[in-house]
């Protein structure tokens, strides 16, 4: 199990060179742009705009959207465009906003080899075009500046160092906004944190140097383990964060020594699980097939369950039912999702059935705290509107109503459990009634057993045949009329006494046999065996004969 966690930490980590919040040795066109390529495209230098970063300036000109005259416009706006169309994408899929001006960048080599050329801070930043068709920067004001969380953890893994747990959740909007003072502080911060990485005096001068591409190899050939230092480089792009978050969730069950099956992260006790769900007891708003029902109510008992399936197939609409159930019995409910579109689906099917104030949609926590906390306002201003809603007539008649009905249907279900219990029971004979009805068929051969299968049990079934079959083979000649024991008597109902009687007969008859045949060879004076036995049997009507003749004469 520990295994098990630690190899998806690892993969949630990602510490290889795929993670480009980490290993960034080139640039994508459709990714990145190099920051130090605005240099006086606006008639400005590039380090202008981390100073206006700094200084909490709300919009940033980088270059106009065209312009025929400067050649350099027309690179740079192409790459903003790609850029700003795969952050929407990404927003769009995902729900997480991953666009980020990442300055400066951390050089070198931790202590165990691994490469690193990552960006130090992330400033969260959106792109559009303004009204004099500019390019222009925006601080994305639902989440802080911050440092890169991925290099933090990467550092401490590799470095065999704690966490800096306090440059993790530092604000960087709270550091001073003048950019000479803001990086002597970063500095001190690296200091206190002791995090081993040399600032050289490079990194106090107002301007950035070109991100130069690398291959593989050649970045990592002058590289020593374990030092690391700072360039001036700045580099606009899309950098994935959110799942560095998850690490800590991670440790904290791998430092669970009775954790050994993956069942124990979905256990619930016994004490809480239903065995008898009744149908007064379920509340769904969506209709729902026998698959789903059962779903439904294995999460009702407390069980974890994976569903899947085609497009089509109900998955949203099961997961409609159980919010309904579960808020209807005062539960709170929680559906999260990897893809925007699916929250969106779900909270709109709740919407149509009147769920909607119920329910908060957020796909970010920061840009979407307002309406979540309007709602919520809104849901205590209409509390004595719903108390009013739940004591009225209609109300209460078709709580009585639901009542009723749902009796009504645990009635149904009780008796077609029984009728299921009684179809799949094997107690009697070892086969269930199923069972034997779907292998049987009247039109073959059969005989009737009455109450003699009681006897004979599906596991003694592999012993019987073979010798029913032995049986049948030897007890076939003994039918046939010519047998000479076809006039046999039974003896199945001789007592022991007449068992041994009959043992001692068939003791004697060898002896009786050799005296008969003796005294047939006596009388006819000739001896007499089995084989003579026709031509005793041929002369017999003549020895009728003579001894007709002689009785007559005497």
């Amino acid at each position: 199990m520990k295994d098990i966690l630690k190899n998806y930490r690892r993969r949630l980590l990602n510490l290889g060179s795929s993670n480009r919040a980490l290993v960034l040795l080139r640039l994508y066109r459709e990714l990145h742009l190099d920051v130090e390529a605005l240099d006086f495209v606006n008639g400005k230098p590039a380090f202008e705009i981390i100073d206006k970063l700094l200084s909490g300036k709300k919009k940033i000109t980088l270059s106009p959207y065209a312009d025929s005259r400067h050649a350099p416009v027309a690179a740079v706006s192409r790459r903003l465009r790609f850029i700003k169309r795969k952050a929407e994408m990404v927003f769009e899929e995902r729900g997480s906003k991953e666009l980020y001006l990442g300055w400066p960048f951390v050089h070198g080599k931790f202590s165990d080899g691994t490469a690193v050329r990552s960006p130090l801070l992330f400033f969260p930043v959106r792109l559009q075009v303004n009204a004099a068709q500019e390019w222009e920067l925006q601080p994305d004001e639902a989440q802080p500046p911050q440092f890169n969380q991925s290099f933090l953890l990467a550092y401490a893994h590799y470095m065999g160092t704690p966490v800096a747990e306090e440059l993790l959740e530092l604000d960087l909007s709270t550091l001073p906004q003048q950019p000479l003072e803001f990086r002597t502080k970063l500095y001190e911060l690296l200091k206190e944190q002791q995090l081993s990485i040399n600032v050289g005096r490079e990194f106090f001068t107002d301007k950035l140097i070109r991100f130069t591409d690398y291959k593989k190899a050649d970045y990592e050939a002058e590289l020593k383990p374990g030092q690391l230092h700072l360039e001036q480089e700045a580099v606009l792009g899309i950098f994935p964060q959110a799942a560095s978050y998850l690490l800590s969730d991670y440790d904290a069950l791998l430092e669970q020594e009775d954790l050994l099956e993956m069942e124990q992260l979905f256990g619930t006790s016994d004490a809480s699980i239903n065995l008898a769900v009744q149908a007064q007891h379920t509340f769904t708003a969506f209709a729902m097939d026998a698959s789903q029902e059962v779903a439904l109510q294995a999460v009702k008992q407390g069980q974890s369950v994976v569903v899947q399936g085609p497009p089509g197939t109900g998955k949203s609409q099961l997961i409609c039912n159980l919010v309904s159930d579960f808020t209807a019995r005062g539960k709170k409910v929680l559906v999260v999702s990897q893809k925007r579109a699916a929250l969106d689906v779900v909270y709109r099917r709740l919407s149509q059935q009147g769920l909607g104030s119920f329910a908060a949609l957020v796909h970010d926590i920061n840009a979407d705290r307002k309406a979540v906390f309007t709602q919520l306002r809104e849901q205590i201003d209409q509390l004595d509107e719903y108390r009013k809603q739940n004591l009225a007539l209609n109300s209460i008649y078709t709580d009585r109503e639901f009542l009723e009905v749902g009796r009504g249907i645990n009635k149904n279900l009780e008796k077609l459990e029984n009728f299921k219990s009684a179809l799949f029971d094997t107690s009697r004979s070892g086969w269930s009634p199923k069972e034997l009805y779907l292998s049987s068929s009247l039109q073959r051969p059969h005989i009737t057993l009455a109450s003699a299968y009681k006897s004979l049990p599906s596991h003694a079934l592999v012993e019987f045949l073979p010798r029913l079959r032995q049986y049948i083979q030897q007890a076939i000649p003994w039918q046939k009329e010519e047998f000479v024991w076809q006039e046999r008597r039974s003896m199945k109902d001789y007592t022991w006494q007449e068992r041994q009687e009959l043992e001692q007969v068939i003791q004697a008859l060898p002896d009786e046999h050799a005296v008969l045949l003796q005294n047939m060879s006596d009388l006819s004076g000739y001896a007499f065996t089995l084989a003579e036995l026709p031509k005793y049997k041929a002369a017999l009507e003549k020895v009728k004969q003579l001894q007709a003749l002689l009785a007559q004469e005497g």
